[in-house]
């Protein structure tokens, strides 16, 4: 989970330096190579949370109603 919170924070500064930065700046090839990784490991990871989310869900109304939903 630490992981994911570092991924978050660095979105959010990359982000924010995106959006606050005057006409004359550049954003660094660096910064945008690291935003374009972040934001699909982010994805990747909130797939696969979501998956296992629907099991959990379907686990539980098995388990709950002795049937999937």
């Amino acid at each position: 989970m630490d992981e994911f919170s570092n991924y978050c924070c660095f979105l959010c500064d990359a982000y924010t330096s995106i959006f606050t930065r005057s006409q004359d700046e550049v954003i660094g090839e660096r910064t945008i190579s690291g935003i374009k990784r972040s934001a699909s490991w982010m994805k990747e990871r909130l797939e696969e949370i979501n998956i296992k989310f629907r099991k959990a869900q379907e686990q539980s109304c098995v388990a709950t109603h002795g049937k999937a939903s």
